[in-house]
């Protein structure tokens, strides 16, 4: 004759649902960087756009009337070149710093 025991480890079932995670929305992981851009790119973009229209009597073109003068043309200018040379600094960077054997390919 035979006894049939029971085993020491019982084994737990599944689960009737199937062991989901809560429902969240997907794009809840990108919220951080939705704030960061809305907070630091966003709104400081708003605040010149719109103080560029407003003046002390409100709504204005004003503003846009100083732009053809000499220090503000120079200023554009200046911008311009410095613009460029760091594009082109940065373009012969890279050949530079792949001849190195530095790679950004893992």
């Amino acid at each position: 004759m035979t006894v049939v025991e029971r085993p020491l480890v019982e084994t737990v079932r599944r689960p009737l649902r199937g062991g989901r995670r809560l429902a969240t929305p997907q794009w809840i992981a990108a919220a951080p960087f939705f704030l960061y851009v809305g907070i630091f790119l966003l709104l400081p973009t708003a605040i010149v756009v719109g103080g560029a229209f407003i003046d002390s009597n409100g709504l204005s073109l004003s503003n846009f009337a100083s732009m053809n003068q000499r220090f503000v043309i120079n200023a554009f200018i200046n911008s311009v070149v410095l613009s460029a040379t760091s594009a082109i600094i940065g373009a012969s960077a890279v050949p530079a710093s792949s001849r190195s054997g530095y790679s950004s390919r893992a």
